[in-house]
Formats: C-alpha cells, structure tokens, sequence
C-alpha cells in the first residue's frame, strides 16, 4: 500500500484521512475505527484467492460479457478489467483506465448483481464509482448494498441496498431508486 492513512483526534472529532485528503469526520470513535480499518482494509488486501478457485468461480457465470483470459489471468466484464497478477480493477473508458477500490471482490459483485438482474446497467455504477474515486471518497460493498465514505455526509457515509431499494444517508434511510441515490452521493462529493 502507497498511500497514507492517518486517524487523527481534533477539535473534538476525529477524522480519517488519505494522502492529507480528508474522508470522514465524526465525534464516536468507534465509527471513526471502523472507517479507518476499512480504509486500510481496502488499499493493502493481497488476493489471497488462487487463479484456478477464480476461473472455476466465473466460469459458473452464464454472461455473454464476462471474458476470462486464462494465459493472461484477468477477467473483463464490460468496461471493468481484473488483472490477477497485480490484484487490480481498472474502469476502461474512453481510452482512459481509472483504477478502482475493491479488487477481484467487487469485480465479483458488479458481475454477480448484474448476471442475476439486480442491476440492469453496472455501467451507471462504475461512472458513479469513477466520480467516487475522482472526489477523494471511498466505497465498499456488503451483500447487496454499496456504500460511500466521506467526510462530507452525515455520519461519514451513505449507502443503497439493492435488495430493498433503500436509501441510506446516515441520518436517515428512505425509499428510492439507484438513479436518486447516485444523483444525491454527486450532489455532496460534488459541492
């Protein structure tokens, strides 16, 4: 992991942070934790999983846009690309890679939630992920839901289940579409 990853205790909150940019700020510590360990979960996990358990793993898969180099060792799925061998994700979009969080474990899920008609484009989730990435957040993914951490929401972070099609803004958690939840995560990172 190159990056720096610092939990710090200031004018009564604690605030986690990347290479000096900040990601959350909130006054219980054991939030703050959790957002740091995740953070440092997320940029120094080694793929522990062996090639052969992936290939067998995809290859269950019946998705005509899922593609499996094997004499290569990396997965394509539509715009995304997993290379095995760096334990890497990149969103290939106009000539352009933008590296991604999560490894082969979110390459997994944006296959599985789309393969199983959870998600009807994973493209809309890798551009709301491109905007993630591009304003100093992070996110994760549990079971079906997608989450983003930033200091600039309430509570450090706000997530969507696709199960149940609800809204998480920390502070509350309402009914809505992905559609409304991507325009609301921009809204913040974007101010």
């Amino acid at each position: 992991m190159n990056n720096k990853v610092v939990l710090t205790y200031e004018n009564g909150e604690f605030i986690v942070s990347i290479n000096d940019n900040i990601i959350s700020k909130n006054r219980d510590i054991e939030k703050s934790f959790f957002s740091f360990k995740q953070i440092i979960d997320n940029n120094s996990k080694k793929e522990i999983i062996e090639w052969l358990d992936i290939e067998k793993e995809m290859s269950k898969i019946d998705n005509d846009k899922l593609e499996i180099n094997k004499e290569y060792k990396t997965l394509s799925f539509g715009k995304i690309k997993y290379f095995h061998g760096t334990g890497k994700l990149f969103y290939m979009n106009n000539g352009a890679m933008i590296p991604l969080i999560g490894g082969y474990q979110f390459f997994k899920f944006v296959v599985s939630m789309e393969s199983n008609n959870i998600i009807e484009d994973s493209n809309k989730l890798l551009e709301l992920c491109k905007v993630i990435v591009g304003n100093n957040a992070t996110y994760r993914v549990e079971e079906a839901s997608f989450v983003v951490s930033s200091a600039k929401f309430n509570y450090g972070e706000a997530g969507y289940n696709f199960a149940t099609n609800k809204i998480n803004k920390g502070a509350s958690t309402e009914n809505g579409s992905f559609e409304e939840y991507t325009k609301y995560i921009i809204e913040i990172l974007t101010l």
